[in-house]
């Protein structure tokens, strides 16, 4: 560590992994260095980058800066981890090396958390520059949503949070090291269980996307993790998941959808098992559970006209049409 922690308790720690970021590291640093909420210490901590990142990060000269400096590159999770046992803050902020905050993030996720106790996770909307400019990827607000939708896939962009310290110190929540390149997916259900978690409706982050994105260097690794996390949460609804059931249901949470008669009908089955799993266990609002439910049946039959006039007569007489009453925002 190359500079000492301060002993004053700042009411956010912002937590940026650096891993040889320097191309667009100088615009991460300002991003953070000039919101409008300015009651934060920033922990900078340097993963064994081998190229200018440290160089650049010991050229601002702001108080608020505590630099961490990996002699060997530990990887995101563990890196992460440690930052989380050196913060100070009531609040953790996530930040990546190479996307922008907008100047009003931690003044708005602030306000949001302390007139919201029962939430202990917060992100926010984004909005794409890089390769795909100006598009808007938008996440749901309501909580019992989030952890429903969480059975499929994540639903919080992970550099948008922000995060009650005590949730890892009280329940010694981290994230898993062995779970490449899905560890916030992870630690998403993990924290489920435990509290509430939303997301603030409105874009507080640009996120770049560029070809050394991890989503897009590292996609088959992210793929076996995912199904294992999914296969975690199918263990608490079911005493023995058949194996074509995990297949059908990675795809559908994939969005790789067959356009065949066998796969609708393996999905209708599939669906109608969740719901009376859920039933019996009662882990998911169950209301709400059918109604995501039945937003997955409508885009597969939406995505299965070669199937011809069949495919409505199946959608029509389905059982999963019915109980469809509430009204929710539905995000994929």
């Amino acid at each position: 560590m190359s500079r000492k922690l301060s002993n004053k308790k700042p009411l956010v720690s912002v937590i940026m992994p650096v891993y040889n970021g320097e191309i667009y590291l100088i615009d991460s640093i300002n991003s953070i260095l000039n919101q409008t909420f300015k009651d934060f210490e920033f922990l900078i901590i340097n993963d064994g980058s081998t190229d200018k990142s440290l160089e650049i990060i010991k050229s601002f000269n702001d108080e608020r800066i505590i630099i961490i400096n990996n002699e060997s590159n530990l990887k995101l999770a563990n890196t992460l981890n440690k930052g989380i046992s050196l913060s100070n803050g009531k609040y953790i902020i996530r930040m990546d090396c190479d996307d922008i905050s907008l100047p009003n993030r931690f003044e708005k996720q602030v306000k949001f958390m302390e007139e919201n106790k029962d939430i202990g996770i917060c992100g926010s909307w984004i909005s794409t520059i890089g390769i795909r400019n100006n598009e808007v990827w938008k996440s749901p607000e309501n909580p019992e949503e989030i952890k429903c939708l969480l059975l499929f896939h994540s639903t919080i962009f992970h550099p948008t949070v922000i995060m009650r310290k005590d949730l890892f110190d009280n329940y010694n929540l981290r994230y898993n090291n062995k779970l490449l390149y899905v560890e916030d997916y992870d630690l998403w259900v993990k924290a489920s269980k435990i509290t509430k978690i939303s997301n603030i409706q409105e874009v507080l982050l640009y996120y770049r996307l560029h070809q050394d994105k991890t989503s897009f260097k590292h996609r088959e690794i992210q793929r076996i993790n995912d199904s294992i996390i999914r296969k975690r949460q199918l263990d608490f609804l079911f005493d023995n998941l058949k194996e074509e059931y995990l297949n059908i249901h990675n795809s559908i949470s994939n969005w790789e959808i067959e356009n065949s008669k066998s796969f609708i009908r393996t999905s209708e089955l599939w669906f109608k098992e969740l719901i009376k799993a859920n039933n019996t266990k009662l882990i998911y609002n169950n209301d709400l559970f059918k109604k995501i439910i039945f937003n997955k049946w409508v885009d597969i039959i939406n995505r299965s006209t070669k199937t011809g006039i069949w495919v409505w007569y199946k959608f029509v007489s389905s059982p999963l049409k019915k109980d469809n009453k509430i009204n929710i925002s539905f995000y994929i």
